[in-house]
């Protein structure tokens, strides 16, 4: 029902059939993603006080759905995109580090007790292929998040992929 209403673009309606699916399937990180994606729909573009708390619900959302073993990456990139249009770098380079992880863009480790702020990258996955256009996004958001950071050799191996 939620897919539906989706594509008559009612998605008030959307939203409450995917809150219904999603307390049926708690652990499904696809039923919380579609959550997110239907408030997004439903916020205005501007700042208006209703338009902050549908993406504050919206980041609760994705953010659910990536605890939840987001395995496509498809809430953790919605997530990256929308902590950065909120302005939070920090947690945007976060979820699209972790983003580039999940889609095996690089092959990555972190330092003992480390983040996405101490990695260490030990090989480009060269097998992967060429990389699509949302992993690009994610790439070109950590070069200049490590620039920013003076990190300048993880500047180069971002840049290399």
């Amino acid at each position: 029902m939620g897919q539906t209403y989706e594509m008559l673009h009612l998605y008030q309606y959307a939203n409450h059939y995917y809150r219904k699916a999603a307390h049926l399937r708690p652990d499904d990180a696809r039923m919380w993603s579609a959550v997110g994606n239907c408030l997004l729909k439903l916020s205005p573009s501007n700042r208006s006080h209703k338009g902050s708390r549908l993406r504050s619900e919206a980041i609760r959302s994705f953010e659910r759905a990536v605890g939840c073993g987001d395995k496509e990456g498809i809430a953790t990139r919605d997530l990256a995109r929308l902590c950065r249009d909120e302005g939070d770098a920090l947690k945007a380079a976060e979820h699209f580090y972790s983003f580039v992880h999940l889609r095996n863009t690089f092959q990555c480790t972190t330092a003992e007790g480390g983040s996405f702020l101490n990695p260490t990258i030990d090989l480009f996955n060269s097998d992967s292929g060429p990389i699509d256009a949302d992993q690009a996004e994610a790439v070109l958001f950590m070069i200049y998040f490590y620039k920013g950071r003076g990190m300048l050799h993880l500047v180069e191996a971002f840049c290399n992929r």
